[in-house]
């Protein structure tokens, strides 16, 4: 059933019908007035008087994929209906029952006028403040068939009949059932199920985009005619896909996740996502997955992905744009850098083999892409365990074997090269689990800075909550022994936090380090981030 509410007055009129339809967007039957509204039943409709709820109109001729139109005064009403036509079979003229787009005179209870003879009418739209009747459908010519099922375009005079323009939008063996109109008839898509079809038309039927090779799965469009855009869902993915109507190509994605997570990706792949969502990215190149954080540094640039969504917050574009040119200053990259994996340094080969228990080996192989190659560097769980220069008898092939102590359980060797602009190859990783369990000692600096020589900027509990963090580590029983170094007030300044590299010089492989910091923070104009000191 049909519900019609007043939000102001709460009234509501109910109207039975075959109203379960508009479940599907194939079908376009909610329509009404402030006088009329649109009723339909199986195979027929009634187009009723909202006060009196008499049956101004019946009709038995009706296809359910048709559109309904209500003129705004309520003196025409456009759908579909059965018209007799004359047609010619082997030169003999036969009146033959055609279903048609008609616009039928609420006055005289009568069809005035047919347009476009078809068996599946896709939609249609009035124009030019209703003199033109926009028409999709799938042409019907019994007399002329020739085995293919042609989709057209065609605009008629309202009052005449008379056929203004007419195009050919496709021609297929099978009807392309799904299709898809923008609000105001500014463009029009059709596809298939399974998307192996899916072309969008703009409002003269000249061909926008073909995006059948995207495979959209039981597509839904939804078209922003004032964006001049058309975003698509589909059922084998959580993914809208956005589409640039003006310039003919695809935009990016929007994918969804649970909660609060959300990824933009633009067709040339930059990105902006929830911190999870992004962690969660894998990249594969030839025969090797890659973390996000591979090309994080050259893809992950939000000012470019909303200004490629056409978003208008400008002071959120220069702030991510700020940001983003600060992190490749600090990285000691160009901001225009690209991904082009032809120019890379590239490491061919790893070998890894077990020395003996807890240690190691790995042999190496690297080539050169458009540099020289420089510098390799292997990182273990994060951390930097080993850097050397490339000689120059190796700067085109680098074959090196090193052998590595392993921490006690996963270890996750990651193994870099760079040539000698400071590119870097995708890092390859490796795994290595070291059965030897060792209990760790923990290297700990609590440090708490509250007092000042400019004593307006004094704090309280800095020192405190320093403090209660070290006491709670000494208690731990994870540690094998707590080695602690307190910097408070006075203590923390310039000097004493270079001299903590000899402090951390004394943890083995196996052990944690783990420095906490309770005090002022400022972010300066350059987005760079200061702890003050004394």
């Amino acid at each position: 059933s049909l519900h019609i509410i007043n939000l102001k007055t709460l009234n509501e009129e109910k109207y039975t019908g075959l109203f379960s339809l508009a479940a599907s967007p194939l079908y376009n039957i909610i329509e009404y007035n402030k006088d009329l509204v649109f009723v339909p039943e199986a195979s027929s409709y009634k187009i009723i008087n909202r006060k009196t709820k008499k049956t101004e109109y019946e009709s038995t001729t009706w296809s359910v994929n048709a559109r309904v139109i209500i003129s705004p005064d309520g003196k025409s009403v456009f759908t579909t209906s059965q018209v007799t036509k004359k047609k010619n079979f082997n030169g003999v003229d036969v009146d033959m029952p055609t279903n048609a787009i008609v616009k039928i005179d609420m006055t005289k209870k009568t069809i005035v006028q047919d347009y476009a003879q078809t068996y599946f009418p896709y939609d249609f739209k009035l124009k030019d403040n209703g003199k033109i009747i926009a028409i999709w459908y799938v042409k019907y010519d019994a007399a002329n068939y020739s085995g293919e099922q042609e989709s057209m375009y065609t605009e008629y005079d309202v009052e005449t009949g008379k056929e203004l323009v007419s195009k050919t939008l496709v021609k297929t063996k099978e009807i392309i059932s799904y299709h898809f109109t923008s609000d105001n008839g500014k463009y029009f898509a059709l596809a298939t199920p399974f998307g192996e079809f899916f072309k969008v038309f703009d409002e003269t039927g000249d061909l926008i985009i073909d995006l059948s090779q995207k495979k959209f799965s039981v597509p839904k469009c939804f078209f922003i005619e004032s964006k001049h855009q058309l975003v698509i869902s589909g059922a084998n993915n959580s993914s809208a896909t956005f589409v640039d109507l003006e310039k003919k190509q695809i935009i990016g994605q929007l994918a969804n996740a649970i909660g609060d997570h959300y990824f933009l990706i633009t067709s040339d792949l930059h990105y902006l996502g929830s911190k999870e969502f992004v962690k969660n990215i894998r990249f594969k190149y030839q025969s090797e997955i890659y973390s996000f954080e591979q090309f994080d540094v050259y893809l992950n640039q939000p000012h470019k992905v909303l200004k490629a969504f056409a978003c208008t917050d400008t002071a959120l574009i220069t702030a991510y744009e700020k940001a983003y040119l600060k992190r490749m200053k600090v990285l000691g990259l160009s901001p225009d850098m690209k991904i082009n994996f032809s120019v890379l340094p590239n490491i061919t080969s790893i070998k890894m083999s077990e020395e003996k228990s807890g240690l190691v080996k790995f042999d190496i192989s690297a080539n050169k892409g458009q540099n020289k190659l420089a510098k390799l560097q292997v990182e273990n769980n994060g951390t930097l365990i080993h850097t050397e220069t490339i000689s120059g008898d190796q700067s085109a092939r680098l074959d090196k074997t090193l052998s590595f102590e392993a921490t006690s359980g996963i270890n996750r060797f990651q193994f870099t090269v760079f040539d000698d602009k400071g590119i870097s190859s995708p890092h390859t990783i490796r795994f290595y689990n070291n059965t030897v369990e060792t209990k760790p000692n923990l290297y700990l600096v609590v440090v708490g800075s509250e007092k000042f020589k400019d004593h307006d900027y004094d704090l309280t509990y800095a020192v405190k909550d320093a403090g209660d963090i070290a006491n709670t580590m000494v208690n731990s029983k994870a540690f094998n022994k707590v080695i602690t170094k307190k910097l408070f007030n006075q203590a923390f300044l310039p000097d004493s936090v270079k001299n903590l590299k000899q402090f951390f010089s004394k943890a083995g492989v196996n052990d944690v380090v783990m420095v906490f910091y309770a005090g002022h923070g400022y972010l300066d104009t350059d987005l760079s981030y200061y702890f003050p000191t004394y």
